[in-house]
C-alpha cells in the first residue's frame, strides 16, 4: 500500500514538473508559427515592392519617352517656326529692296519728266519769242506788209537746260570728269547741272564734289566757298557733316588754324558718322600741335 502511495506521488511530481516544459513548448511553437507568418508576410511584402518598383520603373519609362517625343515636337515647332520667321524676313528684307529701288526709279523718272517738261517749255518760250513772218495780200500783191506783230512772253529767270538733258544725265557727266582727274570740268559740269536743276536730289552731292573738285586743284578759297554753300543751301544734307570736316582740311592748308579747329567741332557733332570720326582725331591732333610763337622784334 505505501508502495502504491510512494508511485503515485512520484507521478504527480512528474506531471508537475512536466507541464510547465510543455506549456513552454507550446509557446515558442507559436511564436515560431507567427514567426514564420511574419517572414511570409516580410517575403509578400517585398514582392509586392518589387513588383510596384518594376511598374513605376515601366511608368518613367514610358513618361520619359513620351516627354522625349514631346520635346522633340516642341524643338521641332520652334524650329520650323524660327525658320518660318527668318523667311518672312528675307521676304520683307527683299519687299522693302524692291520698294527702295521702285523709289529710286519713280524719283529718276519724275525727274526725267520735270527735264522734259522744261524742256518743252523753253521750246515753246523760243518758238513764241521768234519774230513772226509778215502775211502777203493776196489782193494787193505789191502792197507793203503790215508792221510786224511783236509777241513779249515772259522768260524764266533761270537759263534753260540743254535740250534732252536730263539730271541724271548731266550729274553723271560730271562726275565721270571728277573721278578721271577732269577736275575743271567736272566745276563747270557740277555748276551747269545746280543752274539747270537746283532743287533736285543730287543738288547737294553736286555742290560738295565741286568743293572736292577746287580742292583738288589746290584751290584751297574756292574749295572753303564750295563748302559753305553745302553747309547754307542743303543743312538736312547728308554731306553737311563731310563739308564741315573738308572745309576745316581746305582752312589748314590756308594756314587758318582757329578755323580749322572750330570746322572740325562743328563735324563731331554729327554722331555715328565717319566724319565725325575723322574730325575728333583732327581735334586731337591740334591739340597736341604747339601754338605758333612770335619772335619779339
Amino acid at each position: 500500500m505505501k508502495q502504491i502511495i510512494t508511485t503515485a506521488s512520484v507521478l504527480v511530481l512528474l506531471t508537475g514538473i512536466a507541464s510547465p516544459s510543455t506549456a513552454q513548448n507550446r509557446e515558442h511553437q507559436q511564436q515560431a508559427a507567427e514567426l514564420r507568418i511574419l517572414q511570409e508576410q516580410q517575403v509578400q511584402l517585398a514582392l509586392s515592392i518589387a513588383q510596384l518598383t518594376q511598374s513605376l520603373t515601366e511608368a518613367m519609362k514610358g513618361l520619359n519617352s513620351r516627354l522625349d517625343q514631346t520635346n522633340e515636337r516642341i524643338v521641332k515647332g520652334f524650329a520650323d517656326q524660327t525658320l518660318g520667321i527668318k523667311g518672312i524676313e528675307n521676304n520683307v528684307g527683299i519687299i522693302r529692296q524692291n520698294s527702295q529701288e521702285t523709289a529710286t526709279r519713280l524719283g529718276e523718272l519724275k525727274n526725267e519728266i520735270e527735264a522734259l517738261r522744261r524742256d518743252l517749255t523753253s521750246m515753246m518760250q523760243r518758238m513764241l519769242t521768234a519774230a513772226p513772218v509778215a502775211p502777203v495780200d493776196p489782193l494787193d500783191p505789191n502792197a507793203p506788209p503790215p508792221a510786224p506783230v511783236s509777241v513779249t512772253v515772259p522768260l524764266s529767270t533761270q537759263p534753260p537746260p540743254a535740250i534732252g538733258l536730263s539730271p541724271q544725265v548731266a550729274y553723271q557727266t560730271a562726275y565721270a570728269d571728277f573721278t578721271s582727274g577732269q577736275f575743271a570740268a567736272a566745276v563747270e559740269g557740277f555748276r551747269e547741272y545746280l543752274r539747270n536743276f537746283p532743287t533736285f536730289e543730287r543738288a547737294a552731292d553736286a555742290q560738295y564734289h565741286i568743293g572736292e573738285a577746287e580742292y583738288s586743284q589746290n584751290r584751297f578759297e574756292e574749295a572753303v566757298t564750295a563748302y559753305n554753300l553745302v553747309i547754307q543751301n542743303y543743312p538736312k544734307s547728308e554731306q553737311v557733316p563731310w563739308a564741315y570736316y573738308k572745309r576745316g582740311l581746305a582752312q589748314g592748308r590756308l594756314g587758318r588754324v582757329d578755323d580749322q579747329r572750330a570746322s572740325f567741332q562743328q563735324a563731331s557733332k554729327f554722331p555715328n558718322t565717319q566724319a565725325a570720326e575723322l574730325a575728333t582725331q583732327g581735334l586731337a591732333r591740334l591739340s597736341r600741335t604747339p601754338a605758333p610763337t612770335t619772335q619779339k622784334p
